[in-house]
């Protein structure tokens, strides 16, 4: 009884840890699926005695996964439009499960591609019949062709989202050495006989939900233990306290359908860069002009090339790692050039700068061909002398006023982005303090199942006592 009390107080702690994880909430192919980051690129490996594979858990970049298992439900929108399988013994809320590691890849890629036979995962068919299996992306890879690229964890990303606690690996994702309550932290010891809804139980270390239980989850990792076979870890409702520790490591062959199990979905999001050419310019013809493109960001990452290209003769003017670049002004009314910026992951995004001549009429003009003579006319009177009127605006104040409106206009676009990332950000606080309520309203009914225990275990020590 000691030790259950000792795992209600450790199980409070790491509820309220986890909230520090900001969970996303993404709708995919017309289903909502909520992540949780799993950060810390370049962690170490587990080396602990537990761990099973030793060395097992290094992940070399950010990365997010479900926070629930993939439901029946969700399983049912994507099966009747991509035609994938049978959902299996459960419905609405509770895990799908008796889906093959083939159908569960098919469904991730239909997620990337809306095709089942490519994405991640790739296929000899066609999205009608995907046919044979043929081999896997590199996760990071899949991200430069496909942008988002959805997946079935590899077993290192699920053994991190599972049991890293930020600086090492506890042996249970309630991020202690101490098994889980079953059917109240998560659902195993057949405490139910069929798998429970979705977030039933207690939120993990990192955010998520069953990782130690309700239904076995199938990732990408190739074993022999029975012939050709895909691992599974956590354990299911009807499996035993060592089934969800990092230790345990399960497997399967990937065409089986098998009643406990199922999987949930990981991903890598990028985000394109930001592209900022800088102010207009204004300028001599023959002068020397920067082109400045030092104000261009990437939000998950870096820029590694610059490219300033001339409009519209598509010439590129410069292609490297530098974010300046000096050029010489032609001389023209208006000189268009494009900057285009690439980031880490493959992508880009594009914006253009102006360089406006500061004498127009140093421009050069081809005259056209001279017209026939007309015929001279009688010189009517001479009419009142006019008004003089308003000064003319000169070609230098012209260029000025079309810079000025350029900049106005670039820095409303600026302004849009800014909005669009505050949106972004408002609606993931909005996220927190939703997960936050959440642990409020179970904290009460978590102390309540502390107190009966403190009074059993006093009631039991008194009937001890007694002779």
């Amino acid at each position: 009884m000691r030790n259950r009390s000792v795992t209600i107080w450790v199980m409070l702690v790491v509820c309220v840890m986890a909230v520090a994880n900001i969970a996303s909430a993404t709708v995919i192919r017309g289903i909502d699926i909520e992540f949780v980051t799993i950060g810390n690129a370049g962690n170490l490996g587990d080396t602990r005695a537990e761990a099973n594979p030793s060395g097992c858990g290094a992940v070399s970049y950010e990365y997010r996964i479900g926070k629930y298992e993939i439901t029946a439900a969700q399983w049912q929108t994507i099966n009747t439009a991509a035609g994938i399988g049978d959902p299996g013994n459960w419905d609405g809320d509770q895990p799908v499960a008796a889906i093959s590691w083939y159908e569960a890849a098919q469904f991730c890629n239909y997620l990337t591609t809306g095709d089942k036979s490519q994405g991640v995962y790739q296929f000899s068919g066609d999205n009608v019949s995907p046919g044979d299996f043929l081999s896997i992306l590199d996760h990071e890879n899949a991200v430069t062709i496909y942008g988002t690229a959805y997946f079935l964890p590899t077993e290192d990303e699920r053994y991190k989202a599972a049991y890293y606690t930020g600086s090492s690996y506890s042996t249970y994702a309630n991020g202690t050495g101490i098994a889980p309550i079953a059917g109240v932290e998560t659902n195993y010891d057949n405490v139910f006989d069929h798998p429970w809804d979705i977030g039933s139980g207690t939120i993990e270390q990192n955010g998520t939900f069953d990782m130690m239980g309700n239904v076995w989850e199938w990732n990408e990792a190739a074993t022999e233990t029975a012939g050709f076979s895909r691992g599974t870890r956590a354990g299911a409702y009807h499996g035993y306290d060592y089934h969800p520790a990092s230790s345990y490591r399960g497997d399967a062959q990937p065409g089986q359908e098998l009643g406990g199990h199922g999987f949930r979905v990981a991903c890598i999001i990028t985000v394109p860069p930001i592209a900022d050419a800088g102010e207009d310019i204004v300028a001599d013809a023959n002068e020397d002009v920067v082109l400045d493109a030092s104000s261009s960001t990437d939000p998950d990452g870096h820029i590694v090339q610059y490219i300033w290209t001339a409009l519209p003769e598509e010439e590129v003017l410069y292609s490297g790692d530098q974010s300046f670049f000096t050029t010489r002004a032609l001389g023209r009314v208006e000189e268009v050039i494009k900057l285009t910026v690439v980031d880490d992951d493959g992508l880009s995004s594009e914006d253009t700068v102006s360089i406006f001549n500061r004498r127009v009429e140093d421009i050069e003009l081809t005259p056209g061909p001279e017209g026939p003579q007309g015929i001279q006319g009688e010189q009517g009177p001479q009419g009142p002398a006019g008004e003089q009127g308003p000064p003319g605006i000169t070609p230098e104040e012209i260029a000025q006023m079309q810079a000025q409106i350029t900049a106005l206009q670039q820095a409303n676009t600026a302004l849009l982005q800014q909005i669009q990332l505050l949106e972004q950000q408002n609606a993931q606080l909005l996220q927190k303090v939703e997960e936050n309520r959440y642990l409020l309203e179970q904290l009460p009914q978590l102390r309540k199942q502390l107190e009966d225990l403190v009074a059993t275990v006093e009631e039991e020590t008194q009937q001890d006592e007694t002779p």
